[in-house]
């Protein structure tokens, strides 16, 4: 392969150029369509800020992002012009990984790309507060069922060569939940274990927002959503979680959730 083209015209360098994005390309998606490449066996890996960024998906959306992110290494990827990465996700990949039929896995893809690019993620950057739909640009493809995707490069440093301040955790462990709202507790939580005190903090108008809950929702429907969420978190992994709710005046405004691990885990 030609790695020096400073020496030739810019039509040929352009040319080469494009020759070796195209082998780039073409390699990684022999990589992902390899049947002995099993998705269920990938980490999700983002910074912490963005497994507390502000959004609401619903639960096929939300197994799409992640399927994404999981496959996100920038070991032998190519990076595209506009300094991300082109993701490839199969129907097939998502119905084994899901337990959904095949026909629904397309449907599902289709309908989750359309929702990642409206959503806005609201992610605190600090002196910053950064808000961006999450996939920069995609294609499905209508007789093979997949998808080719890329984030947003504002998302890019959320999701590669990350050292410190990042959540880490098995994919097949959050393709148990059948409810967004405990996979989105779930990774908030997973934020905050490696610290001395793993509790995770929040207002309940944060809470709301982080977790996609519709404003509609009366606090009586909130916390149903809480209580359902921590059972099944609970329930399908080797944590416990308790909560701790304060009022201001006559409602409650702060919550402070604590996990640790299940001293006897549960039989699944």
């Amino acid at each position: 392969m030609i790695d020096d083209i400073s020496g030739i015209g810019k039509d040929l360098a352009e040319k080469v150029m494009r020759l070796k994005s195209q082998a780039g390309q073409a390699a990684q998606d022999e990589l992902q369509a390899d049947p002995r490449n099993d998705i269920t066996e990938n980490t999700v890996t983002k910074s912490n800020a963005l497994a507390r960024a502000k959004y609401g998906l619903s639960l096929p959306a939300k197994r799409v992002f992640e399927m994404l992110v999981s496959k996100m290494n920038p070991l032998g990827m190519q990076f595209n012009q506009f300094g991300t990465i082109d993701l490839t996700l199969y129907a097939t990949e998502y119905a084994e990984a899901t337990g959904t039929p095949l026909n629904t896995a397309y449907l599902d893809l289709k309908a989750s790309l359309d929702a990642l690019e409206r959503e806005r993620i609201i992610i605190d950057e600090g002196d910053y507060i950064v808000s961006r739909p999450l996939i920069f640009k995609s294609k499905y493809h209508k007789s093979e069922g997949h998808i080719i995707a890329s984030f947003h490069p504002e998302f890019m440093p959320h999701l590669l060569h990350l050292s410190k301040e990042f959540t880490k955790y098995p994919l097949l462990e959050v393709l148990k939940f059948r409810s967004q709202y405990a996979w989105r507790l779930y990774e908030m939580l997973m934020s905050v274990k490696a610290q001395k005190k793993p509790v995770l903090s929040l207002s309940v108008e944060d809470f709301r927002e982080k977790m996609g809950i519709p404003d509609s929702y009366i606090w009586s429907r909130v916390q149903d959503v809480i209580l359902k969420s921590i059972n099944e978190i609970e329930t399908k992994t080797e944590f416990d979680v308790s909560l701790k709710k304060t009022k201001k005046g006559r409602a409650f405004a702060w919550l402070e959730f604590t996990i640790e691990k299940q001293k006897q885990p549960k039989l699944l």
